[in-house]
């Protein structure tokens, strides 16, 4: 199994250099990580004391800044090197935050795995959600590393839990810790012989709390809002948009509406041009229905604008962060592939979060989450404040053990 690893991550690795000739992101992905490694002997030269933090994509930076923060107030004396699997993820947190050490992961192989941890030699390595990466878990092991994957979660149908996946789950079983979001994940963990496993939750949930007590205004967004209530549609898809489009024309008439796509120069604008509409990064259009965000980086900052909101994926692979517009009390739709975030159902559950299944029931779906109570908003604040300590539970777990004394 191991060599049919390697044989997937090699064919992966040729794919993307094949699309890298006519796809930027591919480029990029093969560009970044010609320096990586001088990238890391600059960082451990100057930094001997240094904490190693892992995240695929923006998604998992955003939830594991809270425990990045943590890490850095605590072990001022310990660096921290941030390292990034896609493109997307490396440029948000490199624009955003100029401050930390940033870098690109290199892929996955037993060479560059042994090379990583021989330069850098970490104190600690965290893993942020869905990164199992078998050379850099088994490196680790061998160079007697701990490594912790955070806020993970686990589902029965996920490939690690079927008998054809034994050689991921040898893996798995040499990751120190596992911190996971719900009872299940613990659960199903320790039926394959796992048992280095806490409850501990999601720390998303303090990182959308984080965002929403700082400062920010927007003032093209509001000069577009001009006081009018409206609605905002965050990491939308194409495949989103036919339900979208629905909604729009299901919301009052006073509404405005603000789209941002997850994939912004690969979505088809042309679906609204019933709509008078206009781009963010284009000159601002009176009388304008639509304002297309399409930037990166004040999506979660930007929903405290809305009076309701749509998150896309739902009618995809899967729903993007709900978590970032509930946080402000606004009743979020999502399409109906959401059975598998738990965050999600919980805030089905708690009475936020409203299911668009067809285009029929759109109005009734729409007027259901506008009548949102106030008694459901003190529950919601409640639920978060609830969830808000997650890294903290962390860094004592860290202490107890006495890892980066």
């Amino acid at each position: 199994m191991r060599l049919l690893y390697n044989a997937a991550l090699r064919i992966y690795k040729t794919g993307i250099w094949c699309a890298s000739f006519f796809n930027p992101k591919a480029k990029k992905w093969i560009v970044g990580r010609k320096t990586s490694f001088e990238s890391l002997k600059n960082f451990s030269t100057k930094n001997p004391l240094n904490i190693w933090l892992h995240c695929a994509s923006v998604g998992e930076f955003e939830q594991g800044f809270p425990l990045l923060s943590k890490l850095k107030k605590e072990y001022p004396h310990h660096k921290i090197l941030l390292s990034f699997y896609s493109p997307s993820g490396y440029e948000y947190a490199k624009n955003k935050y100029p401050e930390l050490d940033i870098i690109y992961l290199p892929l996955d192989t037993k060479n560059n795995a042994s090379k990583w941890y021989s330069i850098l030699k970490p104190k600690a390595v965290f893993f942020i959600k869905y990164e199992f990466w078998h050379h850099y878990i088994q490196e680790a092991k061998n160079s007697k590393i701990p490594l912790y994957i955070v806020s993970a979660v686990f589902w029965k149908d996920l490939f690690i839990f079927k008998k054809t996946a034994n050689f991921f789950r040898k893996s798995l079983k040499n990751v120190s810790h596992f911190f996971v979001q719900n009872e299940e994940s613990k659960t199903l963990l320790n039926e394959i012989g796992i048992q280095q496993a806490t409850l501990i939750g999601d720390t998303r949930y303090e990182r959308v709390i984080q965002l929403k007590n700082s400062k920010f205004q927007d003032t093209i967004i509001e000069k577009f809002i001009n006081q009018n209530k409206v609605f905002i549609a965050g990491s939308v898809w194409n495949s989103d948009s036919k339900s979208l489009i629905k909604i729009i024309q299901s919301l009052p008439q006073d509404f405005k509406i603000i789209v941002a796509p997850h994939e912004i120069e690969n979505f088809d604008y042309q679906q609204y041009d019933d709509f008078t509409n206009f781009k963010y990064s284009a000159s601002y259009q009176d009388n304008s229905k639509i304002l297309f965000v399409n930037t990166i980086g004040i999506l979660s900052r930007i929903y405290k604008y809305a009076s309701i909101t749509y998150v896309g994926g739902g009618f995809g692979s899967g729903i993007h962060n709900v978590l970032e517009p509930a946080v402000y009390n606004i009743p979020v739709l999502v399409g109906p592939n959401f059975e598998q975030f738990i965050e999600a159902k919980a805030l089905k559950d708690n009475g936020m979060l409203y299911v668009i299944e067809n285009n029929e029931k759109t109005e009734e779906t729409i007027a259901k989450a506008l009548s949102l109570n106030e008694r459901t908003k003190e529950l919601n604040n409640d639920f978060f404040a609830r969830n808000a300590n997650v890294s903290e539970q962390i860094l004592v777990f860290i202490k107890k053990h006495g890892i980066l004394d």
